[in-house]
């Protein structure tokens, strides 16, 4: 879902594809908690990684901290799971990567169900898997 930022008391920009705010009563940071994403100029890097359309409306499409990087090749946690939520039996799923002496890392998918039988959906799965 597209949306726009529209608050004369707050900023934003986005660098690298993330974006930053910055207003006018933002805070400096957090008492014991890693202030990295506070920047001394009051921009706030959120670690949301967004796109836009062509009348600048942003989309989020996933978090920074949430990519796996699998031979070089960037994966969004959000992507993997938004394809496999939308398997008919799927009630949530959580992906996350596993070390690879290959790749580096594999995409790894821990899905819940409250499916008895789980053959069908495995199959489902697997053919799901091959059109990615």
């Amino acid at each position: 879902m597209f949306f726009r930022i529209v608050d004369d008391e707050k900023e934003y920009k986005i660098v690298g594809d993330e974006l930053y705010l910055r207003s006018k009563t933002q805070v400096n940071g957090y008492v014991n908690h890693n202030n990295d994403n506070f920047l001394k100029d009051g921009w706030y890097a959120t670690g949301d990684l967004v796109e836009t359309d062509k009348d600048d409306y942003i989309k989020i499409i996933g978090r920074k901290n949430k990519i796996i990087n699998v031979g070089g090749l960037k994966v969004l946690t959000k992507e993997i799971e938004d394809v496999i939520n939308s398997v008919n039996g799927v009630v949530d799923s959580t992906v996350y990567s596993e070390p690879n002496n290959l790749v580096g890392n594999i995409v790894c998918a821990k899905i819940f169900t409250q499916l008895e039988n789980t053959k069908e959906l495995k199959l489902e799965m697997t053919n799901r898997g091959k059109k990615i």
